[in-house]
């Protein structure tokens, strides 16, 4: 039987799944085409690195975040990016603040798996090469990425103090080797930003990434986020 290509099987993976159960899904990625994540993953990731190579001969990435399941207004983009320049005082067009949004919902159970899994596996691939600053995701979103690691510890960010300070938007993992509370994660769900910026009915987080090298950086971001004000009319 000839060997079908690596596009023919993503294909054929696309039309084996719907009218499957969760469980049968899984059992059967696992078993006919498990081999096609790290090939997939490598190919993301070579492909982001080029890229990142190419752009970055040209351009200063000052600070980048994504929005995972979260749509926000065009207001909440332009803060985020356009006007946020502004505060930080960038002239040159070489320094960048990008903000963009992607979609990785319902990872295994949708019909659309593939288009969300490499949604993923793009999103990791920008993490792990420090393309990436700071997420703001739904329930989802931190369920999914918490697996994989992407989230920055944020006893590194903040003292013990301001963790404190924190303590009631504090979102946690277990850590399975000591059980100990790992914070890596804040409640932004009731800040007006995202209460007059999207009509979602998730719960909304912010958190920084792992491989983030701009903490205090990002930290900042964070305070002016939380200073958001509607614009005047």
């Amino acid at each position: 039987m000839k060997e079908l290509s690596f596009l023919s099987q993503l294909k054929k993976l696309k039309t084996d799944l719907p009218g499957m159960t969760h469980k049968e899904r899984l059992e059967h990625i696992w078993t006919y085409y498990k081999w096609l994540i790290p090939v997939f993953l490598v190919f993301v990731m070579l492909v982001s690195i080029v890229i990142s190579c190419v752009t970055n001969l040209n351009t200063v990435k000052m600070m980048a975040g994504i929005s995972v399941n979260v749509n926000l207004s065009e207001e909440a983009e332009k803060y985020l990016q356009e006007d946020y320049r502004e505060v930080l005082g960038l002239t040159s067009k070489k320094q960048k603040v990008v903000f963009t949004e992607t979609k990785i919902e319902n990872l295994v159970t949708a019909t659309d798996y593939m288009e969300s899994y490499y949604a993923l596996m793009s999103l990791l691939a920008l993490c792990s090469n420090k393309e990436v600053d700071y997420l703001i995701l739904d329930d989802e979103g931190i369920r999914v990425l918490m697996v994989q690691g992407a989230f920055r510890n944020l006893t590194d960010v903040y003292t013990e103090e301001e963790l404190d300070a924190l303590k009631d938007l504090v979102v946690y993992k277990e850590d399975k080797e000591t059980k100990e509370q790992i914070p890596i994660a804040l409640d932004i769900t009731d800040t007006p930003f995202i209460q007059q910026n999207t009509s979602s009915k998730k719960n909304v987080f912010f958190s920084f990434v792992s491989n983030s090298p701009r903490l205090e950086e990002t930290k900042a971001l964070y305070q002016y986020l939380l200073d958001w004000k509607p614009a005047a009319e």
